[in-house]
C-alpha cells in the first residue's frame, strides 16, 4: 500500500469522526429529549453492539491462528519448551477468570429477570 493511499485513508478517518461529532451536536440541539433517547437505546446501540461483538469474534480468530501458526512454525514441540506450557496455562487462566468474573457480576444484574439468557454472554445492560 503507498503512502499516499495510507494518507488519504488517514484523512477520510479523520473528516468522518469530525463530521459524525458535528452531527451528533446537531441531532442533540434539533431532536434533544425523549426522541432522541428513544432512538439511541432502540436502534442505535443494538447496531453498535452487534458491530463490537463481530469486532472481537474476528480479534478472537485472529489471536487463536497466530499461536497456533507460531507452534506449528517451530517444527519440533521440545523446542517449544517451558516458554510455551507457561503461555498456554496462562492463556487458559486469564480466560478461566474472566469467565468466572462475567457470571459473577451478572449474577447480582437486576436485568436477569428479564432476560435469562444474559447469564451466558454478560450482561452490559446495566452500563
Amino acid at each position: 500500500m503507498s503512502r499516499e493511499s495510507n494518507s488519504r485513508r488517514s484523512t477520510y478517518i479523520l473528516v468522518g469522526l469530525i463530521l459524525g461529532a458535528i452531527l451528533g451536536a446537531v441531532a442533540r440541539a434539533w431532536w434533544g429529549g425523549a426522541a432522541l433517547e428513544a432512538l439511541v437505546a432502540n436502534v442505535i446501540k443494538p447496531i453498535g453492539t452487534i458491530f463490537l461483538r463481530l469486532i472481537f469474534m474476528v480479534v478472537v480468530a485472529l489471536i487463536i491462528s497466530a499461536i497456533v501458526l507460531g507452534v506449528v512454525e517451530l517444527g519440533d514441540v521440545r523446542r517449544l519448551g517451558r516458554v510455551g506450557i507457561r503461555c498456554l496455562a496462562m492463556t487458559l487462566a486469564l480466560r478461566r477468570q474472566r469467565g468466572r468474573r462475567a457470571r459473577r457480576s451478572c449474577r447480582r444484574c437486576p436485568h436477569l429477570k428479564r432476560f435469562r439468557g444474559l447469564r451466558s454472554i454478560g450482561c452490559d445492560l446495566r452500563r
